[in-house]
């Protein structure tokens, strides 16, 4: 366990809290206020470290209460992390993001599905592609 909270501290750290947040809601199947429900913390804590992404590490209770959550559904931080940044990049720039996979299978899934509905699996083949 400490590794994890090790690990979600330095992914805070290093601005990448929104991608972590984006990949933990993926892999929870709902939105964020449920997410925040399952985690024990107030969604606006969640809302906060997705719009600002971080850059300093939050109260260890916080980060703490993430990595159980992780560990408890047997995921890898950066692999939400992965897929977090996947499911922006399709958001946000998704004709580039699309130019670049050449995985004519994964496009067309990627095409006929928003990027909120993409599981976990995909999103990690859509960063595998995209980087």
């Amino acid at each position: 366990m400490t590794d994890i909270v090790e690990k979600i501290a330095e992914i805070l750290e290093r601005g990448d809290g929104r991608y972590l947040i984006m990949g933990m809601v993926q892999a929870h199947g709902l939105g964020l206020r449920s997410l925040a429900d399952s985690v024990d913390v107030p969604v606006e804590v969640l809302a906060t470290i997705e719009i600002e992404g971080f850059g300093k590490v939050p109260h260890k209770s916080l980060v703490r209460k993430l990595a159980e959550w992780i560990e408890e559904r047997d995921l890898d931080p950066e692999d939400l992390v992965k897929a977090g940044w996947a499911r922006f990049e399709l958001e946000y720039f998704e004709p580039e993001a699309l130019e670049k996979i050449e995985d004519d299978e994964l496009r067309a899934e990627i095409e006929r599905k928003s990027p909120t509905e993409l599981d976990l699996s995909t999103l990690l083949r859509v960063a595998e592609a995209l980087s």
